[in-house]
């Protein structure tokens, strides 16, 4: 699988972590993101943890500074500039804990996403007239994904010729349009450069997003 980096593990350590199934995201926005406008990126990570569902959530619940009241995950609140959070359920196959947490901050601001050093830039560059809202990397046990999500300043049309240029040369190429109340989403599908890719324009909210997928090498 992918190496853990960027994690930050003396905030929001694991506890008791077992090598069965785990994966991991990262996810950075940008200033054109009006999703998150208030956090600079988000990590997750999911894992099987070794011990009592009361013994990982006593873990999380001892290293919140201010709990969140009303909170939806099972422990939720801030570690300074931190937001963090944790749920925690039984497995009912291994009989371990399956635990998800996630943490943010506002303050440390990225640039790039650190985790996108492979992305083949070069073979998906972005419509000129768009601004980059997030980048988002997922680690899962048999592939890993790159996201990215623009704000298109310019038209869909404009936008779609873009994209269907770049996939010209992409095996099982598809195209399928969906009109609703809201507006009209273009998906474009294919196989490229070593990836199953897929791309989105929305009309409704004026985004696009690029997601490409393979498995480990």
């Amino acid at each position: 699988m992918c190496e853990l980096k960027e994690y930050p593990a003396t905030v929001w350590p694991l506890f008791n972590v077992q090598d069965r199934q785990n994966n991991f995201w990262m996810e950075v926005y940008y200033p054109a993101d009006f999703v998150y406008p208030d956090v600079t990126f988000y990590y997750g990570v999911q894992y099987g943890a070794k011990g009592t569902e009361a013994e990982v959530i006593k873990h999380y619940h001892d290293l919140v500074e201010a709990h969140q009241i009303n909170a939806f995950s099972d422990v939720q609140g801030t570690i300074g500039k931190w937001e963090v959070h944790a749920n925690v359920e039984s497995s009912f196959y291994t009989g371990e804990q399956v635990v998800s947490v996630m943490v943010g901050n506002n303050t440390i601001k990225y640039e790039s996403n650190p985790l996108f050093t492979d992305f083949p830039t070069a073979s998906f560059p972005a419509f000129q007239q768009s601004a980059p809202m997030s980048d988002l990397f997922h680690c899962w046990s048999t592939n890993i994904e790159y996201q990215r999500r623009y704000k298109n300043n310019g038209t869909a049309t404009d936008a779609l010729n873009h994209y269907r240029n770049l996939m010209s040369g992409a095996t099982g190429f598809t195209e399928n349009a969906v009109t609703d109340s809201y507006g009209t989403t273009t998906t474009l599908k294919g196989n490229l450069v070593g990836y199953t890719v897929e791309i989105a324009i929305r009309t409704s909210n004026n985004t696009i997003t690029v997601k490409l997928e393979k498995p480990h090498s």
